[in-house]
């Protein structure tokens, strides 16, 4: 958690997910903390990683257009500046420290003044009706969606994770072998929330957001 001396433009977030029975067949939760410092995240990950219930874990580095206390940070008196997905783990404990892109919520400092930011397209519902395709051939993994397409994928079918920042379609599109689990499995399209986005992607396993071509 942030402490009473937190002081920065710059912080840790942790989303973890665990199994809500210890078993793989279960539902996944969902837990996100903010840490001061990037050691102080991984120290919290490694208090569950060995537990029966980790499923699997990932830290964003987060940074915000001023200086915050933690008390700002409690009523939300910031705006976003940038995100970084900066380390995951899986429930066998492989890390994976590999800095993603960085996602710039708006113009700042930290990008180059000297560049035009590409104009991000959400692919809409409507679009989709209009387009006459199945939804393998509109989206792309990685597209910008909007709500009405989660929203009508996940009452379709009841989906076989809902949570807050992840859904995935409860009818498997396709089934592959799981390096992870050493098993044949079901893939689902899945969608995953960063910030106030919706993500498409792709076919992935149960709880996991890698497509799988």
């Amino acid at each position: 958690m942030l402490t009473k001396n937190f002081k920065s433009n710059k912080f840790y977030e942790v989303t973890r997910y665990w199994f809500k029975y210890g078993n793989e067949e279960d539902a996944l939760e969902n837990t996100v903390t903010v840490w001061d410092t990037f050691e102080k995240a991984i120290a919290y990950i490694e208090r569950y990683a060995t537990g029966l219930k980790f499923a699997s874990a990932f830290i964003e580095e987060i940074v915000v257009n001023k200086e915050i206390t933690a008390d700002d940070y409690k009523h939300g008196d910031y705006e976003y500046v940038s995100t970084q997905k900066i380390y995951d783990v899986t429930d066998d404990c492989v890390e994976d420290f590999t800095k993603e892109k960085i996602c710039y919520f708006e113009k700042s400092e930290q990008a180059d003044e000297t560049l035009e930011q590409e104009t991000e397209i959400i692919k809409t519902m409507d679009d989709w009706q209009k387009s006459d395709l199945e939804f393998k051939d509109f989206a792309k993994v990685g597209d910008v969606i909007d709500e009405g397409i989660v929203n009508w994928f996940a009452e379709c079918v009841p989906p076989i994770t809902y949570n807050s920042d992840l859904i995935q379609c409860g009818e498997a599109y396709g089934h592959r072998d799981n390096p992870r689990t050493g098993r044949f499995e079901g893939t689902y399209i899945t969608f995953a929330k960063t910030g106030d986005k919706w993500i498409y992607k792709g076919h992935c396993f149960f709880g996991e957001q890698k497509n799988i071509a």
